[in-house]
């Protein structure tokens, strides 16, 4: 390790410590010594929880007054926080999760009460909205990591369906990230970090005034690291990041009723790939083993050697008679030397299998610095993109307001994914897929009198997708491949995929005050859905005698059809209409009770991914029934908040993917419905100002979710197979998770001081639900663990404000233990693949960032 790394590391964890000694001993503090008696007795009395403003039901209002479960960060809890990416989140809201997703390094898995998306195709749609101001952001399934987190005014996380006021595909709630907006006044700001991981951080945020009416702020930044891991054989880092994006607004306010804003960002995000580990392979001998046996040359074992297990091993069988080996039973088809090639050649895979586990635990458990991955000509860089832009137009119409948000969202994705993990299953996907969607929506948002307050409006979306695999083992038929120069045989597929969706929404919600502090709110919306997609699928092997191209495409595609015309289309409508409905009482002014229930709708679609001559398949929308009740107060003079909500989820028709064997040499990822589930739980939040500067609080949610009934269908070239899931444990569901933090802020000799730790927790889950693949004879049995253990992360930071210098230090740590868990994961252990994967959480990171003001 370089002197200078070193040297920053000890730097950085001495700050880290004297973080948690300010936030351990406060009554130490310098500030406490420099001031009167007098002076801390008036502060004491002012500290309190400080009041967040939200926009979570189109109007501006204290998080604390509006019925519905909601985290909201601020803008000084995010930096004390260091929350930088949209991952970061997880160990600050209860009940949510979120991750990148299984297949790429920039777009997110979101999972909110027990509720997740389970697909990672371009066109797929998560349970979650997330939002960027108004804007929906239908991309940030691929593309979510490219957002800057950066000079936001808060994040808003609402829990449970939001269907009325913020539409499709919110079953599960909203994630809404808030920017700051431009100013009447002239402020700019250079942000640079360092950290370990070669991390590489500059900022610059300017707002400038341009006369009484228009105002402009614009923010840019670079966000690099290297490779968390790094594969010594090969010289190749993985688990790195370069990111750069720039933001913009542009305000113009000519008058007191009209204003515009018009806002846009642009961001590039590329890597290497994830740093895969194989954690489980079928046992036996199968061609999962005899992968690992000929890459690694395990007894001098190659692809030539073990070849005929895969040529003749499942005539073996039907050569044995009672006294061993009977060429003449009407079973056997094979000749006695193919027979004794086969046989002699199992034998030698059958003794090489102990190390085969051995050599698979070694890389699933070696440090990350010994890292061991696929060498593979084909394998590229992942590449991300994402822009979005929108128009907003408001004028005030008395006590209402009229407003017109236009808006635009791309993201595009290209990446390449190693099916199994580890160095020695050369089956690889490139993967490319975008999403390019236009919105229009129209508020109208006022109050009728003393006690009305109501919002209504119209929606429409024009979304266009598509999502492109080229599917290939490097020198083996799939899935039998045997080394990486083995049998000189290479085996792909395309798969070329689009959708095109166009949304309909009308909507109105009021709220009325029956009685002095008792509301009703009430809210409808319905919502109509077409979709069209076209698919298609060529199957490329290429041997040494030639190249042949055959039609893989859906239905009414054959292995004859031509390529030209090899590919199928398919189109589906849907409609729901949903509602809220629910009372609020304010028992005194900071106590506020609350019940409701509301139906969220996620829409259904059609699978572009299909088996040979099989039918593009729809898929029903999902829906959810919520039944919550909660209460929201501060009391002792604001120093103490308390919340508490009960929640009963009521869920149909709930979308899941699952893959199965399409052929012999094809797995496919087709979306299915789960018939029905219930999700109960409980959220709790406590926050606590009990002297001037310190702040302690945390939150903590408990889920139970179940299937009552999950039977689903596959259509395969043979027919139909029904298979029972009911069994299965919710995807990425921990029962338990909580958060606590504890702040504190101090006067210091050049300005101020803040201290924060925070430690998050989750208890165990399943990462991937489906391990139990259908086949053309029912459902194979799950062998493969995909759990995760309970696990805590420990995350501390140090802010110092000199206002001399007009800067501010922050001296951060994430992940100071270094837990090491795994955030993701796939099993294709029973349908010819053999492989279960995972993908493992970020190592401990610190760094220190400084910000100059001018």
């Amino acid at each position: 390790m370089r002197r200078e790394t070193m040297i920053f590391k000890h730097v950085a964890k001495g700050a880290l410590l004297a973080a948690t000694a300010l936030v351990a001993f406060p009554a130490q503090s310098w500030a406490q010594a420099q001031q009167s008696a007098a002076e801390q007795d008036k502060a004491q009395n002012d500290a309190g929880i400080a009041d967040i403003v939200v926009t979570a039901r189109r109007s501006s209002e204290s998080s604390q007054r509006v019925p519905v479960s909601i985290t909201t960060l601020s803008t000084d809890a995010l930096r004390y926080n260091v929350v930088q990416s949209a991952t970061d989140l997880t160990k600050e809201a209860s009940s949510l999760r979120i991750a990148s997703n299984v297949t790429s390094p920039a777009g997110l898995t979101i999972d909110l009460r027990g509720q997740t998306q389970t697909g990672t195709a371009a066109n797929d749609t998560s349970s979650v909205g997330v939002y960027l101001n108004d804007l929906f952001l239908s991309s940030a399934q691929i593309s979510g990591s490219v957002l800057n987190l950066h000079d936001l005014e808060r994040v808003e996380v609402l829990k449970g369906a939001q269907g009325t006021l913020y539409g499709r595909n919110v079953t599960a709630g909203v994630v809404k990230f808030v920017t700051k907006k431009p100013t009447d006044k002239y402020e700019a700001s250079l942000t640079a970090g360092l950290g370990n991981y070669d991390r590489r951080f500059v900022e610059g945020v300017i707002n400038i005034p341009l006369g009484d009416t228009v105002a402009v702020r614009v923010l840019g930044s670079v966000d690099d690291h290297g490779g968390y891991s790094y594969d010594p054989t090969v010289k190749r880092e993985a688990d790195n990041q370069k990111k750069w994006n720039v933001r913009g607004a542009l305000s113009w306010k000519p008058n007191d009723r009209f204003s515009a804003m018009l806002e846009g960002s642009y961001g590039e995000y590329r890597a290497s790939d994830f740093d895969t580990r194989t954690t489980y392979i079928q046992p036996g001998v199968n061609a999962a083993t005899m992968n690992v046996m000929a890459a690694l040359g395990i007894n001098g074992l190659s692809a030539q050697s073990l070849a005929p297990v895969i040529f003749f091993g499942a005539g073996v069988p039907g050569c044995l008679g009672a006294a061993g080996p009977d060429f003449t039973l009407p079973t056997c088809k094979l000749t006695p030397q193919q027979f004794g090639a086969a046989a002699a050649a199992g034998q030698a895979a059958g003794a090489a299998l102990p190390q085969v586990y051995a050599a698979v635990a070694a890389q699933r458990d070696a440090p990350r610095s010994q890292a061991m991955s696929l060498n593979s000509k084909y394998r590229t860089p992942a590449k991300t993109r994402a822009a979005n832009g929108a128009l907003t137009l408001a004028y005030e119409l008395g006590d209402a307001t009229i407003k017109s948000i236009t808006g635009y969202d791309f993201g595009s994705s290209d990446r390449f994914f190693n099916v199994g993990g580890g160095p020695w299953i050369p089956i690889y996907t490139n993967q490319n897929g975008y999403s390019s969607q236009w919105t229009e929506e129209v508020q109208l948002v006022g109050k009728w009198g003393d006690r009305l307050n109501y919002a209504a409006g119209v929606f429409f979306m024009d979304r266009k997708s598509a999502d492109n695999r080229e599917d290939s083992s490097q020198d083996g038929a799939f899935p039998l491949f045997l080394g990486q120069s083995g049998l000189g045989i290479t085996n792909g597929s395309t798969q070329v995929n689009s959708s095109h969706t166009k949304s309909y929404a009308g909507f109105a919600q009021a709220t009325y005050e029956i009685v002095d502090n008792l509301k009703f709110t009430g809210g409808v919306r319905y919502t109509k859905e077409d979709v069209n997609v076209r698919s298609s699928g060529i199957q490329k092997p290429q041997a040494a005698n030639g190249f042949t191209t055959s039609c893989i495409g859906p239905a009414p595609t054959t292995s004859a059809t031509p390529i030209a015309q090899c590919f199928g289309t398919a189109s589906a409508s849907f409609g729901s209409w949903n509602y809220t409905a629910g009372l609020d009482y304010t028992i005194v002014p900071d106590v506020l009770i609350y019940a409701k229930t509301s139906k969220g709708f996620k829409s259904g679609g059609l699978n572009v991914f299909t088996g040979a001559g099989a039918p593009i398949q729809s898929y029903a929308p999902e829906t959810t029934y919520d039944y919550e009740a909660g209460v929201k107060s501060r009391f002792l003079d604001r120093k103490v908040l308390f919340n508490l909500t009960y929640y009963h989820t009521n869920y149909k028709n709930i979308q899941r993917a699952v893959s199965f064997a399409a052929g012999p040499n094809l797995i496919l990822t087709a979306t299915r419905n789960a018939a029905t589930a219930q999700i109960d739980g409980v959220e709790g939040e406590l926050k606590v100002a009990p002297v001037t500067g310190l702040e302690l609080g945390g939150n903590l949610a408990y889920i139970d979710g179940r299937y009552k009934n999950y039977a689903t269908t596959l259509v395969f070239p043979t027919g139909p197979v029904v298979q029972d899931l009911s069994n299965l444990q919710f995807q990425g569901l921990a029962k338990w998770t909580y958060n606590l933090y504890a702040g504190y802020d101090v006067d210091v000799p050049f300005g101020k001081a803040h201290a924060q730790v925070n430690w998050s927790h989750r208890s165990s889950a399943n990462l991937f639900e489906n391990d139990s693949y259908a086949t053309a004879s029912g459902p194979a049995t799950p062998l493969a663990e995909t759990r995760q253990d309970p696990y805590g992360v420990l995350g501390a930071s140090l802010t110092l404000d000199i206002p001399k210098w007009n800067s501010s230090v922050t001296f951060w740590g994430k992940n100071v233990l270094n837990e090491r868990f795994k955030i993701s994961m796939i099993s294709l252990s029973n349908n010819g693949v053999g492989y279960t994967w995972a993908n493992y959480s970020d190592p401990a990171t610190y760094g220190v960032d400084w910000t100059i003001r001018f």
